[in-house]
């Protein structure tokens, strides 16, 4: 679906496709270089969805991303902007949102929820999700693609750190990450 720029009042934020997180994200950027309400980015990647395609199958596959989504919709704002990225990733921007106790609070109480059985056809799913935050306020200039890639690159710490789990973006995390080593 694509994002609708005024919020449907009574609805949860419908989710986005890559292009218009490109657009939403650098609005994003322009509302904080004006002055405006800094933001978070989050980005999510499920654990295990593979081998629920693999075992089960991709309508499996499909209903447990319908199922995540619409965990992400009941546990954001209105205002929010959920976008579907890849085949089980999601990036999410909390406009307003930057207290890093809160960000990681909320990370977890979607990733709790992830990890409760979704069934399929009488067949338990079970999946979980890790978590990379980087938040506008820790940028002296502000990057859309930065914060994109700092928000993965914590998401890859999150995974290695056993899965499961949300990890706010620090400058320390460059020196730990292989793949950020490589580029």
């Amino acid at each position: 679906a694509q994002f609708c720029a005024a919020p449907w009042p009574n609805f949860a934020p419908p989710l986005t496709n890559r292009r218009a997180l490109e657009a939403a994200l650098a609005q994003a950027v322009d509302t904080v270089e004006k002055g405006g309400r800094p933001f978070a980015l989050m980005h999510l990647d499920l654990d295990f969805f593979k081998s629920v395609n693999d075992m089960l199958g991709h309508a499996a596959g499909d209903h447990v991303l319908t199922e995540v989504a619409r965990v992400l919709r009941e546990e954001t704002r209105r205002d929010d902007i959920i976008a579907r990225v890849g085949g089980d990733k999601f990036v999410l921007i909390l406009s307003g949102l930057v207290d890093e106790g809160k960000l990681v609070a909320l990370a977890e109480r979607i990733i709790e929820r992830i990890e409760e059985p979704i069934l399929f056809e009488g067949r338990s799913c079970r999946v979980s999700g890790s978590a990379g935050i980087a938040i506008s306020t820790s940028y002296r200039l502000q990057n859309p693609y930065r914060m994109l890639s700092d928000s993965d690159l914590a998401l890859y710490a999150s995974k290695r750190g056993g899965r499961g789990r949300a990890t706010v973006f620090r400058p320390d995390l460059v020196l730990t990450n292989d793949r950020r080593a490589r580029h």
